[in-house]
């Protein structure tokens, strides 16, 4: 919900108030806030040049994501959702732990909450052209009901393996490796440890 423009979200957060969230913490240590994934997401991370954020903002990242997305490429991906393991042949999945991107124009996935002791997982999967334009629509309509190209799952910890050289990332940090393997940590105990999260 912060506000894309610098001064109204500079605005925003001096007026805001806190509020506790839960965090995604990967092996290693490493914390994210509001996602972590493979596939769309981490290729318009890799393929987002500073140079095209400082001109176009935001804009750059939607041209680099919806490029990545015609492109239609799939990975086979295996995702262990709290044991249970799920095979899908993707183009992106997303262990998100807050659901909108672009001041809630685009919703992620049905009910995901940043304060509810889980992550979800999203998997989109479009075999063509069509299947990519009809997700899009659904994401903007924030329309989850069955589509054999969009798989949701939520759970406190998830693994995501794929094959050798997938890009990674997480809140907008390329990772390395072929496996994200994500815990979530709750609000409540992770203020106790002192964070002020």
């Amino acid at each position: 919900g912060i506000p894309m423009s610098v001064e109204r979200a500079v605005g925003a957060l001096v007026a805001g108030t806190i509020v506790e969230i839960d965090v995604g913490v990967l092996e290693g240590g490493r914390v994210f806030a509001f996602a972590a994934g493979v596939g769309i997401d981490a290729a318009m991370v890799a393929g987002t040049s500073a140079a095209s954020k400082r001109r176009f903002g935001v804009l750059a990242y939607v041209a680099t994501a919806v490029r990545a997305a015609l492109a239609r490429e799939q990975f086979d991906l295996r995702a262990t959702v709290d044991g249970v393991v799920h095979h899908y042949r993707a183009t992106s999945a997303m262990v998100a732990n807050f659901g909108t991107v672009l001041g809630g124009l685009i919703r992620l996935g049905p009910g995901i909450k940043e304060n509810d002791g889980m992550l979800d997982l999203c998997v989109f999967s479009p075999a063509s052209a069509r299947d990519v334009f009809r997700v899009g629509c659904r994401l903007l309509r924030q329309d989850f009901r069955r589509d054999p190209a969009m798989h949701f799952h939520q759970g406190r910890t998830l693994v995501l393996e794929t094959e050798q050289g997938r890009a990674m990332q997480a809140d907008g940090e390329l990772l390395p490796g072929v496996t994200l393997h994500a815990t979530v940590a709750p609000r409540d105990p992770w203020r106790r440890r002192g964070f002020g999260l």
